[in-house]
């Protein structure tokens, strides 16, 4: 499937009408389509791409479809926007260590996890530790809240003590940061 983004405009800037665009592709041009068709987006015409525009359309077709190609990006304006979108994602989802994940969804699996009961404390702390020998040292919040939902532990009572372990691992890490001297 190719969506030719030129059909949208020229000048691709604001949310709401990145918005409108992206829920008009999906009601005609992506409905019914298997995840895993290509999804070719060209961006030929488009002479200025704004983040928060990119973001509703390019943001929610690459989370819907596996199979996404991006076509004629040279424009400084587009090359410059889906550069910042692929920072974005990296600093918010980006690449943590299997390693690590396993050991944040181990603790999340508990049905104690958070009761603060001092093995949950020690899983907790176990997986602090192999997040920093993995150097997974600047985890967003919002994996947390990922790892915690694949777990299937997570409700909305929860979400200000996953917000605290968040907090705690920030802690660790600058304080091992700090005192480690290659003992871990």
């Amino acid at each position: 499937m190719l969506i030719e983004l030129k059909k949208f405009g020229e000048v691709l800037i604001s949310r709401p009408a990145g918005r409108e665009a992206y829920l008009a592709m999906r009601a005609h041009t992506l409905r019914g389509l298997e995840k895993d068709e290509l999804i070719e987006i060209d961006f030929s015409g488009v002479k200025v791409l704004a983040p928060s525009w990119a973001d509703e359309v390019i943001t929610k077709i690459t989370e819907k479809f596996k199979n996404v190609k991006l076509l004629n990006t040279e424009n400084s304006s587009v090359s410059a926007t889906l550069e910042t979108l692929r920072k974005y994602f990296e600093s918010k989802y980006g690449n943590i260590n299997k390693e690590t994940e396993e050991k944040l969804k181990y603790f999340f699996a508990q049905d104690t996890w958070h009761t603060e009961h001092p093995s949950d404390l020690e899983r907790f702390y176990q997986f602090v530790a192999e997040a920093y020998r993995n150097d997974d040292t600047n985890i967003a919040s919002d994996e947390f809240f990922r790892v915690i939902k694949e777990a299937g532990k997570y409700n909305d009572n929860f979400e200000d003590t996953v917000r605290e372990y968040h907090l705690r691992y920030e802690n660790a890490i600058e304080a091992i940061k700090v005192f480690d001297r290659g003992k871990l």
